[in-house]
């Protein structure tokens, strides 16, 4: 994980029928193998979370808010399901407000709320 506690981290706990485990939980954040960009203080990735099917191929994507990216602008980062299950970091999309028609500046950060 990254050596700032601001830039942000999201913990992923596998489960089944008998609920939630921390056997192979997996850590989430800029500094993971394969996750493009780099972990910055104040960012806040995984100020926002959501496991759902984004892609409509079957398996549950990740997307992570980070509110504080940019000064504030923030952007979501989105990881596509593999056919395990598991998010793939090279898969890593970030979508800011550029890239959602917004102006930059104009705060609050994209990514301090995510729905499905």
């Amino acid at each position: 994980m990254s050596g700032s506690p601001t830039a942000g981290a999201a913990l992923l706990l596998h489960g089944g029928t008998g609920g939630l485990t921390a056997t192979e939980a997996e850590v989430y954040d800029a500094e993971r193998t394969g996750v493009p960009g780099a972990a910055e203080a104040g960012d806040r990735l995984g100020a926002a979370v959501s496991l759902a099917d984004l892609t409509g191929d079957g398996h549950p994507d990740l997307a992570l808010g980070a509110e504080g990216e940019n000064a504030g602008d923030g952007t979501v980062l989105t990881l596509r399901g593999g056919p395990d299950g598991a998010p793939v970091p090279e898969s890593g999309t970030y979508y800011g407000p550029v890239a959602l028609g917004l102006s930059t500046g104009s705060g609050p950060g994209v990514g301090g709320v995510l729905a499905h």
